[in-house]
């Protein structure tokens, strides 16, 4: 919005209505636990989240995202799963 200036009446009133909606406050999709696996089905590493796997395998997060959907082989070697909790 821009070139709108809310009144003290309106921003409280905004204020209370996002009280206690968790939406609005920092990240909501939380990390999911990931594998990587060696081709012949050995675990290679576990991490906390596919962020943190990618960090590793030195590719990009969609790069990992995309191969847990699709069950593809990353940098030749690798697989990588998503661990249920």
């Amino acid at each position: 919005m821009t070139g709108k200036i809310h009144t003290t009446q309106t921003r409280s009133k905004i204020s209370e209505a996002l009280k206690g909606n968790k939406n609005t406050v920092g990240n909501t999709n939380p990390a999911k636990p990931t594998s990587v696996y060696s081709l012949d089905g050995s675990l290679v590493k576990r991490f906390c989240s596919g962020a943190e796997a990618a960090n590793f395998l030195g590719v990009s997060i969609s790069c990992v995202y995309h191969a847990i959907q699709r069950g593809s082989v990353v940098k030749g070697q690798y697989r990588i799963a998503r661990d249920h909790e």
